[in-house]
């Protein structure tokens, strides 16, 4: 039997390292066994739902509130074009189609679900206004998608479930409901917020390429704690770190990407793409 575990342990580990990724921009190594298409398989039945949801609630891609979100989402997006740093798994943003929705809710809320599809509420487009606003939101959101938040989501529950059959064969019992328990506070919360740390420092970082303003971030992110008040669960039972730690995070952050985004300014360069509705983004960052 201690041969058969060592033998599992070491396919194990090798299998592991095999499927190991380097995150773009924050380069932290994570494991992802979900192949590219499979997740966005994912995002597309995710989306069929949403949209089945709120069937009639969806606004027309010729709506002014669409057609804004599609150009602030499109303006990231073209960043995410130019060259990452050496080593970082950028092969799923290849074959992406980015989608945008807006959905007439006063929730104030965005998502973006794998495989590009942008959802934003109205909710939230009431309470930011300015482009850099929102493209501080769809920049954390396009974030999770760059660091394949989902896909290492999936891994993470496809790994708990090994590790609770090789609990039974190991000790004869069915431990699921332990580990269950153990690994939601010990493992799933704090993961959560790791990932929502990261995808605030991607979205930083490309929001800036996109020559948005990443000064007003930190504020977007106190406004989301004005607008929580004291509702928000106890730190270590939430999903989300508090919005006004995020908000200090980011502003410790922030001088390199200021002068990232003004190194853009005085070179005078913007994304520029050509857009189906016929609009583009052909003048400077300036």
């Amino acid at each position: 039997m201690i041969v058969g575990l060592t033998g599992t342990a070491l396919a194990g580990s090798v299998y592991y390292y095999n499927h190991l990724e380097s995150v773009p921009i924050t380069g932290r190594s994570h494991f992802i066994m979900l192949s590219s298409s499979s997740e966005q398989q994912l995002g597309a039945s995710a989306l069929h739902s949403v949209l089945s949801e709120y069937r009639g609630r969806v606004l027309p891609q010729e709506h002014p509130d669409t057609r804004k979100v599609a150009r602030i989402g499109k303006r990231i997006v073209a960043a995410l074009n130019e060259p990452f740093e050496k080593g970082a798994s950028v092969v799923h943003l290849a074959d992406i189609k980015w989608e945008y929705f807006v959905i007439d809710s006063p929730m104030v809320n965005a998502f973006v679900l794998p495989g590009g599809k942008v959802c934003v509420f109205t909710g939230l487009l009431k309470v930011f206004h300015s482009e850099d606003e929102l493209g501080t939101i769809l920049g954390h959101e396009i974030g999770h998608v760059v660091a394949r938040h989902s896909a290492e989501k999936v891994s993470q529950s496809m790994f708990l479930s090994l590790a609770k059959l090789l609990a039974i064969a190991v000790f004869g019992a069915d431990l699921s409901g332990f580990i269950s328990a153990t690994s939601v506070i010990g493992l799933e919360l704090p993961f959560s917020r790791r990932n929502e740390l990261e995808a605030d420092q991607i979205g930083l970082h490309i929001m800036a390429r996109a020559c948005f303003d990443p000064r007003v971030a930190p504020g977007v992110f106190q406004k989301l704690g004005d607008l929580e008040g004291g509702r928000a669960p106890p730190k270590y039972l939430n999903t989300h770190p508090p919005h006004r730690d995020r908000s200090v995070k980011l502003e410790d952050n922030m001088q390199e990407r200021v002068t990232f985004s003004e190194n853009i300014i005085v070179i005078g360069m913007r994304p520029s793409v050509a857009h189906s509705d016929g609009e583009g983004y052909d003048s400077k960052c300036a």
